[in-house]
């Protein structure tokens, strides 16, 4: 997490993630650094908020945790998408020591990364369909939406919208049950 961009952040963005419970929100940086979220966000993934704040980017958390612990239902279909994303979004920035610390550290942490990040595919952003596990509750599926946070140059919301009732309900289950919601922060 950068500090100037949680600083920057005005704080109008939190009471917007906070009323879109229960559906998850975070605000992230073009980096993809998680540098605002609302509870439902916290209870899909719970080691955020504890998180270094450097570790705080949501391809370091996809490409490090472990497997037993990694949300992302369906890795090695969408880690090759977040890169070429990660990618497109590193083109305008290639110059810039936290674009180039991030790549170092995600190509020496994961060599999934680094493989991927060889591969040189570049994809543009959009609404996604992406499955996540808990260990409390099983799969829950949602669809992305990003938008900008025009007041934060850079910074994009995304939702997490419910495919159905079941995931709403999965959801609530674990934001009203923060120890089911932390479960998975202690798998690992």
């Amino acid at each position: 997490m950068a500090p100037d961009d949680a600083e920057a952040l005005p704080c109008t963005v939190q009471p917007i993630l906070d009323g879109l419970d229960p559906m998850p929100a975070a605000v992230t940086n073009a980096r993809s650094d998680i540098i605002a979220w609302n509870r439902a966000y916290a209870a899909i993934f719970p080691q955020i908020p504890a998180a270094d704040p450097c570790e705080r980017n949501s391809l370091w958390m996809t490409f490090t945790l472990p497997p037993c612990c990694n949300p992302v239902l369906n890795f090695e279909e969408e880690a090759p998408l977040y890169v070429a994303v990660f990618r497109y979004r590193y083109s305008r920035h290639m110059d810039e020591p936290g674009w180039k610390n991030i790549v170092r550290r995600l190509t020496a942490a994961s060599p999934e990364f680094a493989r991927l990040w060889t591969s040189h595919d570049v994809a543009l952003p959009g609404a996604r369909v992406k499955a996540f596990r808990h260990p409390a509750v099983g799969e829950i599926r949602t669809r992305t939406t990003n938008l900008d946070v025009t007041a934060a140059p850079g910074s994009r919301m995304v939702v997490y919208t419910p495919l159905g009732a079941v995931d709403r309900d999965r959801i609530a289950r674990l934001i009203d049950d923060p120890a089911a919601a932390a479960l998975a922060v202690h798998r690992h």
